[in-house]
């Protein structure tokens, strides 16, 4: 019987206790990678909706700068144009004409009917005044966020300067 003494070993409780702080502190780190994880995501799907909206703004006030004529077409709310418009004819000095147009059947901004973004795109508004354009983007990807962006641009062809 003295043999029975002298073992060393752990006994159920305590095995038992060590397994329950080690699964207690594994839930936890399981919380804090998770939700580091779906940060990055949510920060990944936000900078493509940025790109997405930056690149067709870009795109846009390159197209207007060098127009001729910008008109704007077919009101947001016919009863009040101030609101803004949902697409935009750019005229060119060699007579082409580039539309613009959002999509929200697809969610794409589009120009002469070809995707210029991904299908992220809430709204746009298009605003023209005189020789100023104003435009106005919003979007959102899964779990991004609502972002919105706007820029300006005035037509330039024949000014000096």
């Amino acid at each position: 019987m003295r043999w029975l003494r002298e073992e060393k070993g752990f006994t159920l409780l305590e095995v038992l206790v060590a397994l329950t702080v080690f699964s207690m502190l594994s839930v936890a780190l399981f919380y804090l990678v998770s939700a580091g994880y779906r940060s990055y995501w949510q920060e990944l799907q936000r900078q493509e909706v940025e790109a997405n909206l930056r690149s067709a703004l870009d795109r846009i006030t390159l197209r207007v700068r060098g127009a001729k004529e910008v008109v704007a077409v077919d009101p947001v709310d016919p009863k009040a144009p101030a609101k803004g418009f949902k697409s935009i004819k750019v005229t060119m000095p060699d007579g082409t004409a580039r539309t613009y147009v959002f999509d929200p059947g697809s969610r794409e901004l589009k120009e002469d009917g070809q995707p210029i973004t991904a299908p992220v795109v809430k709204e746009a508004v298009f605003r023209v005044e005189g020789k100023a354009v104003s435009v106005v983007l919003t979007g959102e990807y899964l779990h991004s966020g609502e972002l919105t962006l706007s820029t300006q641009a005035c037509v330039k062809v024949g000014e000096q300067g």
